[in-house]
């Protein structure tokens, strides 16, 4: 191995942890939220949490608490 193959190979390992940390986009987030059957009405976004307003696919109201930095719905609670 050169030692560019040798730079090359270091600098695309480095890049690994980098692109793992990268939080989803928005866009993204909401997407996902609809690809589960989500209707979002009210988006509420803040740097430690998206607060959500939906409807699920059988009509029933929800409040949704999502982490920004993945994605993943923390709570799902009835919105009254």
């Amino acid at each position: 191995m050169t030692l560019a193959q040798s730079a090359l190979t270091a600098l695309a390992l480095l890049a690994i942890p980098a692109a793992a940390q990268a939080a989803p986009k928005l866009s993204e987030i909401v997407g996902g939220l609809e690809s589960r059957g989500y209707v979002l009405q009210e988006l509420e976004v803040k740097s430690d949490r998206i607060k959500v307003e939906a409807r699920t696919a059988a009509g029933a109201r929800v409040e949704l608490d999502v982490d920004p930095a993945t994605g993943a719905i923390r709570s799902e609670r009835p919105d009254t």
